[in-house]
């Protein structure tokens, strides 16, 4: 089988002056004395398919909320944003679930940052909260074990702080190795190299804008007052 053959796009110089059109001009009269021509210098072949992949993948480490990035001022909480986030998707599933909830984000090693009771079951809320007009967010390997784990009881709740329509908006993503296609085994792989061993630790997560407009989203304003005299 013959090799995949790569896109090449040509990319021309051109010579700007010997493209314009020369006149001569009197009192009375302008005549054209030289025709419009494209006089091409050079050219040179490049793979812009492959450098836009290149682009975009070093461009997903731009714009990611850090969970001690601060919160803007409209809101007026004194607080990081990911505690912040952690008391809005609280707030929220008190609501839903009364007296079934717990905060545990303080043990790192389980892997989510809320419990709640539901049916009988311990089901698993991680937060994940930006102010960036993006939908990105970093997810850990423990994160992502766990999730691979829990599968039906685990959930991303995904927080976007609008600054400029100051609505907060969380979005519920059950099950998100199933339904943000994660391939598990394939992207926490351990790669073996000659000298070395290498494993990811994290990842940055960056879901498809239409995917989030059609999930339906819960408006969590009404919640920042009383957060607010609790942080404040």
């Amino acid at each position: 089988m013959l090799p995949r053959c790569q896109q090449m796009s040509k990319i021309r110089i051109y010579d700007i002056a010997a493209g314009l059109q020369l006149y001569m001009v009197n009192d009375k009269t302008s005549v054209r004395i030289q025709e419009k021509m494209d006089v091409e210098i050079g050219s040179f072949d490049t793979d812009l398919g492959e450098r836009q992949v290149e682009l975009e993948q070093q461009n997903i480490h731009f714009e990611v909320a850090n969970e001690d990035d601060p919160i803007p001022g409209w809101v007026k909480v004194n607080s990081a944003i990911g505690r912040f986030g952690e008391m809005l998707a609280i707030e929220h599933l008190e609501v839903v679930h009364p007296g079934m909830v717990k905060l545990v984000s303080g043990n790192a090693r389980i892997g989510y940052d809320i419990e709640v009771y539901i049916d009988g079951e311990t089901h698993a809320f991680e937060v994940k909260t930006t102010t960036q007009n993006n939908n990105k967010f970093y997810i850990s390997h423990n994160e992502l074990r766990v999730a691979n784990m829990k599968r039906n009881c685990f959930h991303i709740m995904f927080i976007k702080i609008n600054d400029d329509e100051k609505i907060i908006t969380g979005y519920i993503l059950d099950n998100p190795i199933e339904t943000l296609e994660f391939d598990y085994a394939a992207i926490t792989q351990l790669t073996r190299l000659a000298n070395i061993e290498i494993k990811a630790d994290g990842f940055i997560v960056n879901i498809n804008e239409e995917f989030i407009l059609n999930q339906e989203g819960i408006l969590l304003n009404s919640y920042i007052s009383k957060i607010r005299k609790l942080l404040n």
